[in-house]
């Protein structure tokens, strides 16, 4: 048995995230994940976990979905149209 879920606290543990390894209830998992993973996917791809937010548009990234310039995260798709040119601080 695992114990409590990690995420509620207040339901046994019965399922692992496919992502972090936390043990979470019926209610805090799906899709393989859990509830606090499923919220910090990245907001492009969807399969990894952000770890930043692009400075352009506000959207939160993985590595894979987003690159530095000048010491600011743009996401692939602000590269792409060229929104990474203007002012960082257009921020959502």
């Amino acid at each position: 048995m695992s114990g409590l879920c990690d995420v509620c606290g207040s339901q046994l543990g019965e399922f692992t995230c496919s992502l972090c390894g936390r043990h979470v209830c019926k209610n805090c998992f799906r899709d393989g994940k859990c509830t606090y993973c499923i919220e910090s996917l990245c907001e492009l791809c969807g399969k990894m976990l952000a770890d930043r937010f692009c400075n352009y548009c506000g959207l939160l990234v993985c590595e894979d979905c987003s690159v530095k310039k000048r010491e600011e995260t743009v996401c692939k798709r602000c590269l792409e149209e060229g929104s990474h040119a203007s002012d960082p601080h257009r921020v959502r």
